[in-house]
């Protein structure tokens, strides 16, 4: 089920506006999410979808600025309707959502080109802190999650040498 969900906040002078779309399965976290948007000066929340395949046959006519993007959807999964996103939209900013807490999807979103990382739950303070990062090119990473890369890059895998020194 989509719907547009236009809230217009004015945002001060000069400021443009950014058009957020949120793609979530689920209904109450949907609705969260579109509500925190259309309360967050300078943010409009231009539709919200239920599965990747809706957003990403919908959000090219719609032109968002930002997509915040649920990792586990039925069908497609986030990660994979973000990189269909970046073929049609190569601009767009996409942040990742997720409850799960491990790096292995922390590692494949930043891998596929995921902006931000955003674990749930998220309060209103933290995603507009995390959109404007994002707006500012920054990659905002849930700081529940960065141990994972702290230990990544200081335990890197190791690298095996092949048996044959030419190759």
């Amino acid at each position: 089920m989509n719907q547009p969900t236009s809230s217009a906040q004015e945002s001060p002078p000069g400021k443009r506006v950014i058009r957020v779309a949120v793609v979530e399965d689920d209904a109450n976290v949907r609705e969260m999410f579109r509500r925190m948007v259309g309360k967050i000066s300078g943010l409009d929340c231009v539709r919200v979808f239920t599965t990747g395949e809706e957003a990403v046959r919908e959000l090219p006519g719609l032109l968002p600025d930002l997509v915040l993007m649920d990792i586990h959807l039925p069908g497609m999964n986030g990660i994979e309707c973000m990189k269909q996103l970046r073929r049609l939209l190569p601009t767009v900013k996409v942040v990742m959502l997720t409850c799960e807490r491990g790096h292995e999807l922390l590692f494949t979103a930043l891998r596929a080109g995921a902006d931000g990382y955003v674990t749930k739950p998220c309060d209103r303070a933290k995603l507009a802190r995390v959109i404007a990062e994002v707006m500012a090119g920054g990659r905002p990473i849930a700081s529940d999650m960065t141990g994972h890369l702290v230990q990544a890059a200081m335990n890197p895998p190791k690298r095996r040498l092949s048996p044959h020194p030419k190759l």
